[in-house]
């Protein structure tokens, strides 16, 4: 395919000569060139009209929150239960563990009285085992304890 420009301050004539491939690829350019900025342009209107609440995107816009939400909920919903149900479980082992230990001391012949924590003892407590000013990947040392590498 040739292409003849000519102008009238030119002197002489241009052609420009394109074969099928060029012709092609400057073909899907424009194409894809075209879709790239209705998009930009789509993006930025859409924009502006969901923030200034237009009536028509605003609806729409309202339906996708509103899904969103649904999502939001169900899934906290999920989580909820799933820890409910590990709660539940903890407590039902909990009991195993107590009813356990008063057979087993009843087995030792100690008195339940003797076994339980009193008020001003405090009960066991999760958390770190080290007290360190800043968390690290190396272990813990004490100064009043040999050097191990591990605290107890």
């Amino acid at each position: 395919m040739q292409i003849m420009i000519t102008h009238g301050r030119l002197a002489k004539t241009h052609v420009l000569q394109l074969g099928r491939w060029q012709l092609l690829g400057l073909a899907l350019g424009l194409l894809a060139g075209m879709l790239v900025l209705s998009g930009v342009v789509y993006h930025l209107i859409f924009v502006k009209a969901a923030r200034e609440g237009w009536p028509v995107v605003s609806q729409v816009v309202k339906l996708v929150v509103k899904d969103e939400f649904a999502q939001r909920d169900r899934y906290m919903r999920e989580n909820l239960e799933a820890m409910a149900r590990r709660v539940g479980e903890m407590q039902a082992r909990l009991v195993q563990l107590e009813a356990m230990g008063e057979r087993v001391s009843g087995l030792a012949g100690l008195k339940p009285e003797e076994i339980k924590l009193s008020e001003k003892q405090p009960g066991g407590q999760g958390g770190r085992s080290c007290r360190c000013s800043r968390p690290s990947s190396r272990p813990c040392r004490t100064s009043s304890r040999p050097s191990t590498g591990w605290t107890s």
